[in-house]
């Protein structure tokens, strides 16, 4: 009865019988005619060239990469199904090149959605349901796909066999379409591929001739396979990855494992390869396959082996290789050390292939809940990437991969998950030079089809076969890399027995553990050996996971979500993860934002988001595709250099037990020496620096501590006036492949002797110059030699301050109680929440104005504001005195009625020609109440518009927190100071705040859309809201940086630039 049912569904819904599915709609089709899996390589013909390893010199590969003919259309329908015949007129057809996403040259458009699929679902969720309850075990392979739109390109290209190759075996390689194709050559058909993201080879030897031959490929949008790929990035289609064919000998090498271990003591390398060598040709054969293991210069072999191996036409046949290493050179993210590794084939006495791979010597285990890398319990501190360029969307270049690679060492990331499918083959060769661990992951996710047993496809037998495949041809692709350290089954697909037996065949064929994201309440599913929870707070683990799970390690498979100003309590979470073994880091969520290259019709470049293709009406889910720690090209975002600074391998901190003067320098790497840095320090005391010097340090090793006296401090912290502060920083020492000498890795500031209270303002105040007051019952006039200041008592405004004769103030001074929304703000509701604060500090009735005090050098005013909107009012004093200095001081109380506040503080806007900036503060980037450790108090110059920081989503960004001073200046160094009491948090930016502010789910809006205009907007805050950034869909920040209804103070002094020198 099940089949009758599933039969009836599939008629229905596709106009066809069961019998005439195509095979886009056939779950359990999925690979036609398809080469099986095998360790990516490039063959050479000689050993020689293989160690050069440069692919244009192959004389066994011939790249296809270049403009082919394109032909698109809308539906399958209407696609030219003759179109692979030799004789087809494709004259007026377009060109594309190849590789390429064809949405990205005009045809269809780019398509974001995160977690609903681009296509309709019901009556594959309906299917699943059925199959998930059939009693007999009967079930569907139907997976229902849209016939009225799914885009289908046909591509044609004529390529010339090389005359060399007419007696060799031709494979033709696909290394990613997007998301099935079928392949004809000559006319003749060959065979259909799916699985996205991973290679698909076809063996055309019979289908090639001498001369000019004519490929045909017909690659369709969307197929069954796309239920699989509900990855959260632009839906885009194509062929995603190079295109070339290989001519090997008709006995060739056809695949090698290669394993290069540690043995018991983490000291000897342990070496084994199998050689899988082939014949297709017409006679038996007799060849002997030559090992070489190099020393890593590749200059010196250090193991040779020859093992012959004879073959009957028609078969293959196995060479096996073992070897013993003595104190090996370890590889690891911080020490990557390879060997190279020549397998060759000899015919005869002669080379006729040979493939080079390089291997790391290394040991991957789970011992005592514990994840260990060469017997020791690593830290992730990683990054979940996607494959993205902007201009070009999935398709990667190799320089790209290394720009990314060198940018994430620089910022002390060790390891990224390949969120979430297979990468591009020369990713992994490069992670494996330059030192990053890597999570493979399988182009597995069906986050939109549901979690629950009946709705999830890791239960749906449908989906069984094409699921174990991808898993398999993944690990059977990237088995030989270095370094690979756990394989993951994909993501977001609600877990099943699919899950189970892809995981028990991983266990049977590698020795690595496995990972696959699922809750704790789903374990009874076998499918990993770790939990790898997703955006899980604090109290969920200490809940959930500690003490409850002694043999599997703990690490955030996804946190901190990096959308926009994000990435708050970073700090936090590390603390935490450092107080408890088992816990070993994470990857945050993600690497770089998924903006797209798009022009105004001015020519404007910026980047565009979900809804700025997509066609009226279709569903997008805005810019959650932006959620990098660095912009679309690459530019890091202030968060990063947060991310710095938390995941730092050396730690400085006091050593109160040794005395005042020392000081204990930890190295938290697990493979390095600090012999590798120069580690420094310097005495800072207020913006100056008093004294430095470099450490001599004895050899600190790996986890060892060292304990330092500098005992400079301690004249210093006799004068008890100023805060002092004690500046470690670490740098390279030699040049490394990833780092260059002398670049920066770690640093720390010890506060040695905090901010003094506010400072005493009639100290602050104290003039001898005579102020003058004038009242009109409009407005009170302050004037002194240099100086006037005008008071608004109608308004309750201070709108005029005028110093030698040029005004300062574009716009009066107001309250302020808003910011522009965060994407973390949005997410939570907070937009709404607080809308009450929103016009409140413009939207005001003035109580009452006052002198409440006046002598001949100073005067004191009392401005009440009553705000209806929060039913509370404000109080400002201000201290004016006869040497232009402006003590503002505010208080209101913030009743339990009201929401929690955006932010307290103040904002007026100065003329544009101060737009310099020096200031003391933390800096010198961007940085937040709970995104702060990173930025040091310091002294620092810049300009206005330095402040700005671009995120694609324009919002709250810029802010300075812990200002002691901040000097707007023109270009004669002239201006206005704001001097904090003790301390302020600054915003300052060369627009309104108003142009950063609107709903972003009705609004959507760009960097082209925030222009600089005629002047300088400065906000002077007691504090914003932290950001928070454990997710962006509802956490918010930790509650220690929030503002809670309740009573708010804000001082702050503003005086002519010099005043106080």
């Amino acid at each position: 009865m099940k089949s009758v049912s599933a039969l009836l569904i599939a008629c229905l819904f596709s106009g066809m019988s069961y019998a005439q599915l195509p095979d886009w709609e056939n779950a359990e089709v999925f690979a036609v005619n398809k080469e099986a899996p095998r360790a990516w390589c490039m063959p050479y013909t000689t050993e020689t060239a293989a160690l050069n390893d440069n692919p244009a010199e192959s004389r066994q590969h011939l790249s296809l990469n270049r403009d082919w003919k394109f032909h698109w259309v809308e539906k399958p329908a209407d696609r030219p199904v003759d179109f692979y015949q030799t004789g087809y007129d494709d004259s007026e057809w377009d060109r594309i090149p190849v590789p390429a996403n064809w949405q990205m040259h005009g045809y269809g458009w780019p398509h974001y959605t995160n977690i609903q699929y681009p296509f309709p679902i019901a009556e594959s969720q309906r299917i699943s349901w059925e199959n998930y309850t059939s009693l007999d075990g009967s079930y569907t392979t139907y997976a229902p796909i849209r016939h009225d739109f799914n885009p289908v390109g046909s591509y044609r290209h004529s390529f010339t066999l090389p005359i060399d190759w007419e007696e060799r075996d031709v494979v033709l390689h696909f290394g990613a379409v997007k998301s099935a194709f079928y392949l004809w050559v000559n006319g003749q058909k060959v065979g259909y591929s799916q699985g996205s993201k991973l290679p698909a080879e076809f063996n055309v030897t019979d289908y090639v001739q001498p001369g000019e031959n004519t490929l045909a490929v017909e690659v369709y949008r969307y197929s069954d396979g796309s239920y699989l790929e509900d990855q959260d990035f632009w839906r885009l289609a194509g062929i995603e990855r190079e295109v070339y064919l290989i001519g090997q000998p008709k006995v060739h090498i056809e695949d090698f494992t290669l394993q290069a271990l540690l043995d018991d003591t983490y000291s000897d390398g342990t070496f084994q390869a199998e050689v899988v060598v082939n014949n297709v040709g017409r006679r038996n054969a007799s060849v002997a396959v030559q090992f070489k293991l190099y020393d890593p210069d590749a200059g010196t072999v250090l193991v040779e082996a020859t093992q012959s191996v004879r073959l009957r036409k028609g078969e293959s046949g196995l060479a096996n290789f073992e070897a013993t290493l003595e104190e090996v050179s370890k590889w690891s993210a911080e020490n990557p050390t390879l060997y190279p590794v020549t397998l060759t084939l000899l015919q005869e006495g002669e080379e006729i292939q040979a493939v080079r791979h390089d291997v790391g010597f290394r040991r991957v285990e789970i011992q005592n809940g514990q994840l260990l890398v060469n017997g020791k319990a690593i830290y992730f501190k990683g990054v979940n990437r996607h494959e993205h360029l902007p201009e070009t969307g999935h398709v990667v270049t190799e320089e790209s991969m290394v720009e990314e690679i060198l940018l994430m060492k620089q910022y002390n990331i060790n390891a990224v998950r390949t969120s979430h499918y297979p990468n591009h083959p020369l990713w992994y060769r490069l992670c494996d030079r330059y030192g990053l661990y890597l999570i493979d992951e399988a182009n597995v996710e069906a986050h939109g089809h549901g979690y629950s047993p009946q709705d999830g496809l890791g239960n749906d037998p449908r989906f069984r076969k094409a699921l174990v495949d991808r898993v398999q041809r993944m690990v059977e692709r990237d088995k030989n890399h270095a370094s690979i350290l756990i394989w993951s089954l994909g993501n977001e697909t609600g877990p099943g027995t699919n899950h189970a037996e892809a995981y028990q065949w991983i266990k049977a064929n590698d020795y690595r553990p496995v990972h696959f994201e699922t809750n704790i309440e789903n374990l009874d599913v076998k499918a990993a050996d770790m939990i790898t929870t997703m955006y899980s707070p604090i109290e969920n683990i200490q809940r959930n996971y500690l003490g409850q799970f002694s043999d599997m390690p703990f690490f955030w498979c996804e946190y901190s979500h990096a959308m926009g100003n994000s990435n708050g309590n970073l700090k936090e979470l590390w603390d935490f993860t450092y107080a408890h073994p088992q816990l070993q880091g994470g990857f945050i969520w993600d690497w770089r934002d998924q903006g797209l290259l798009k022009h105004t019709e001015e020519g404007e470049p910026y980047f565009a988001y979900g809804g700025d293709f997509e066609p009226e009406g279709v569903h997008h889910d805005h810019n959650f595709c932006a959620n990098g720690l660095v912009g679309s090209d690459l530019t890091p975002h202030p968060a990063m250099e947060e991310v710095k600074k938390v995941y730092q391998d050396i730690h400085f901190d006091r050593a109160p037990e040794e005395g005042p003067d020392a000081f204990v320098i930890e190295n938290r790497n697990f493979f390095t020496s600090l012999d590798a840095y120069r580690i420094a320090w310097s005495l800072q005391k207020g913006p100056l620096t008093l004294a430095s010097e470099e450490l001599e340090l004895p050899s600190v090793g790996p986890g060892e501590s060292v304990v330092v006296r500098i005992p400079q401090v301690l004249d210093t912290l006799l004068t008890g006036k100023y805060e002092v502060y004690l500046n470690f920083s670490a740098i390279t020492r030699a040049t490394t492949p990833a780092l260059p000498e002398g670049y920066p890795v770690a640093s720390e500031q010890i506060e040695l002797q905090g901010p003094n209270p506010a400072p005493d303002e009639v100290v602050l105040l104290k003039t001898d110059q005579v102020l003058t007051v004038k009242e009109t019952p409009e407005a009170w006039m302050f004037s002194g030699t240099s100086f006037s200041a005008t008071i608004n008592r109608t308004k309750g405004q201070w709108e005029s301050y005028v110093l030698d004769g040029r005004e300062m103030l574009k716009e009066g001074l107001r309250m302020n109680f808003w910011r522009p929304m965060t994407d973390n703000d949005f997410g939570n509701n907070f937009y709404n929440i607080a809308q009450v604060y929103r016009r409140a500090g413009e939207e005001y009735e003035v109580v009452s104005a006052e002198i409440v005090s006046q002598s001949a050098t100073q005067a004191k005013l009392a401005i009440r504001h009553y705000h209806p909107a929060l039913r509370t009012g404000t109080v400002f004093h201000f201290t004016i005195t006869g040497a232009g200095v402006v003590l503002v001081e505010t208080e209101t109380e913030l009743g339990t009625h009201l929401p929690e506040v955006p932010r307290y503080g103040v904002r007026f806007q100065l003329d544009d020609q101060y737009r310099q900036l020096r200031y003391y503060g933390r800096g010198p980037w961007e940085n937040y109440w709970d995104r702060k450790y990173s930025a040091h108090v310091g002294s620092y110059l810049g300009l206005v518009h330095d402040m700005y920081v671009p995120y694609i989503r324009p919002q709250e960004n810029g802010n300075r927190s812990d200002v002691r001073f901040m000097e707007f200046l023109d270009y004669d160094g002239q201006g206005i100071l704001v001097r904090g009491l003790p301390t302020v948090d600054v915003v300052a930016r060369m627009f309104p705040q108003e142009d950063l502010d609107y709903n972003k789910w009705v609004d959507r809006r760009h960097t082209i859309d925030v222009q600089a205009k005629d002047l300088v907007e400065v906000c002077v805050d007691y504090r914003q809201r932290g950001l928070g950034g454990d997710n962006s869909w509802g956490a918010t920040p930790h509650a220690e940086y929030r503002l809670w209804p309740g009573t708010y103070q804000l001082r702050f002094i503003v005086a002519p630039t010099g005043v106080f020198e």
